[in-house]
């Protein structure tokens, strides 16, 4: 509520600032049914600056994220134009091609984020789902693997772990790993 407050003052302040707007962006993502003003803001981030990295790459996971995969290309080609080399914009290029059923295209774009940033949680995870995608549940299970090991607490991690063992029909491993899940109170359907 702070930072919500802050951000606001900012925005008050300096109405046409792009960093204030995709600040308030980021924390409408992290609020309950705050997906349609993040977009609203990012929007407007990227008409003040169209090479906002930030606010573009949020356009291109929330448009990916609301089935609107044209309006994510036309969001991505504008990423790519601002920022051309950076691992941004490559990480969104990969989720895109994810989303549009080219898991080839996926794997070399994780693979070669991958052997820059070996430690990266969210690549371990995207390239790992890929990998499930594309029937290599082996490579899955080592990047979930090693991403829980950098990030023990990451339910995530821990779920997609489990399913690439189930994928290897080890349910013993799979249940041992989904063991400290299941207990808590906040246990999802997935979990269960």
């Amino acid at each position: 509520d702070k930072a919500v407050a802050m951000a606001d003052a900012v925005m008050a302040k300096y109405p046409r600032n792009p960093d204030a707007l995709a600040l308030r962006g980021e924390l409408w993502l992290g609020q309950p049914g705050g997906r349609a003003k993040a977009m609203e803001v990012y929007k407007q981030a990227v008409d003040i600056d169209p090479r906002h990295v930030i606010a573009l790459a949020n356009l291109v996971s929330l448009r990916l994220v609301s089935g609107d995969m044209e309006g994510a290309r036309q969001a991505q080609k504008q990423l790519r134009l601002a920022g051309p080399q950076l691992i941004i914009t490559e990480q969104q290029e990969g989720t895109l091609a994810y989303a549009a059923g080219d898991h080839a295209r996926a794997r070399e774009i994780f693979q070669a984020l991958l052997r820059g940033l070996p430690d990266n949680i969210n690549l371990l995870l995207l390239g790992g789902q890929n990998e499930l995608k594309l029937g290599s549940a082996v490579q899955a299970e080592t990047m979930f693997s090693r991403a829980l090991a950098l990030q023990p607490n990451s339910d995530k991690a821990r779920r997609l772990l489990a399913q690439a063992q189930l994928a290897l029909g080890q349910v013993p491993r799979a249940l041992t790993t989904l063991a400290p899940l299941v207990d808590k109170p906040d246990a999802g359907p997935e979990v269960l």
